[in-house]
């Protein structure tokens, strides 16, 4: 039939078969709002049984009003793997600097380190900054665009 484009190539002479074999699967979730860390593990840090460091609270309370956690949401299962992070950036913050690269690992799962925002390819900007980017994508589609008040010169 015609507009359907070419006939499909015979599987047997395509050049790459290897054919994911394994069907991807669509699954409804729900997110859950952030819970407090102080419900999950109560006032003290279970790994050293002392009170939470205020550094860790607010990096805990930050959390729900990062960017790309707000938007994509986070299931309990979710929230309870990052409060376990916390826990390694409690003791980080009380001077345990070992604990270091196992803190940032676990935070680039969930895209919050920079590095892990642009492995994830997400940049943030503010309203103003995505409206001037928006402007000047329209400039440059016209092909006069931005050099348009230039004019040669012998």
């Amino acid at each position: 039939m015609a507009g359907r484009g070419p006939a499909p190539k015979n599987p047997k002479s395509r050049a790459r078969r290897n054919q994911q074999n394994i069907e991807q699967r669509e699954i409804v979730v729900t997110f859950v709002p952030q819970p407090k860390l102080t419900d999950i593990y109560g006032p003290t840090n279970p790994a050293t049984d002392e009170p939470w460091t205020n550094q860790t609270l607010r990096f805990w309370d930050t959390l729900s009003e990062f960017p790309p956690l707000k938007t994509q949401g986070l299931q309990e299962t979710q929230w309870l793997d990052l409060a376990r992070t916390m826990i390694l950036d409690d003791a980080y913050n009380r001077g345990d600097t070992k604990l270091g690269p196992e803190r940032r690992l676990q935070l680039a799962q969930y895209g919050i380190t920079p590095d892990s925002l642009a492995r994830h390819r997400i940049t943030m900007a503010t309203a103003d900054e995505a409206e001037d980017k928006r402007r000047a994508s329209r400039a440059a589609a016209d092909v006069r665009g931005r050099y348009r008040s230039l004019k040669a010169v012998d």
